[in-house]
């Protein structure tokens, strides 16, 4: 199960998954809103669904760095610690 995370806000995609979710012909999508230091909520949420993709907006916000201490490669799915890199040519984002 997938759930997409809005941690701006803009609420962009709340938005969005409201507009899609009042269609009958499209499947549903779970979305949740969250904001500033969502670390917790994010390790929570990661243990009920299979991807936990989230939307934290532009550059230096408590959202974005929250969610980068708990994302991992989605192909690995190993932790990245505090200062750890992917190794070279791998990247990935997804809070999982």
């Amino acid at each position: 199960m997938i759930l997409l995370v809005d941690g701006d806000p803009q609420l962009t995609t709340a938005d969005w998954i409201q507009e899609r979710n009042d269609n009958p012909d499209r499947p549903q999508i779970n979305g949740v809103q969250l904001y500033g230091n969502i670390r917790n909520d994010l390790l929570s949420l990661k243990k009920r669904y299979d991807y936990v993709i989230v939307d934290c907006g532009g550059e230096g916000n408590r959202a974005l760095r929250s969610t980068m201490l708990v994302a991992t490669d989605g192909r690995s799915h190993h932790h990245l610690q505090d200062g750890q890199s992917y190794p070279q040519g791998r990247r990935g984002t997804g809070a999982r």
